[in-house]
């Protein structure tokens, strides 16, 4: 969790959005179709850290918006739930 573009989620503690993986450095290749990638920290209670992450791959540069993002972000916040239990 401290290298690539998932260990940037991490450490920022915010989305990662690479429109190209092959022009950013962090990228470390999971699928040799991949374009582009995002990334979105599931955050616990109270700013306790980071306890999940949201990982979207596409075969196509560019493929995610704010709006996606922004969609994301609202869905990672309800899986907080599930460790409110």
């Amino acid at each position: 969790m401290t290298q690539g573009l998932c260990g940037a989620a991490v450490a920022s503690r915010s989305a990662v959005v690479v429109g190209d993986v092959s022009t950013d450095a962090r990228y470390l290749t999971t699928f040799g179709n991949t374009r582009s990638e995002m990334i979105v920290p599931v955050m616990g209670p109270a700013g306790t850290g980071v306890i999940g992450l949201v990982d979207i791959d596409s075969d196509r540069p560019n493929a995610f918006t704010d709006d996606d993002r922004a969609m994301v972000e609202r869905c990672a916040f309800s899986l907080l739930s599930l460790w409110d239990a």
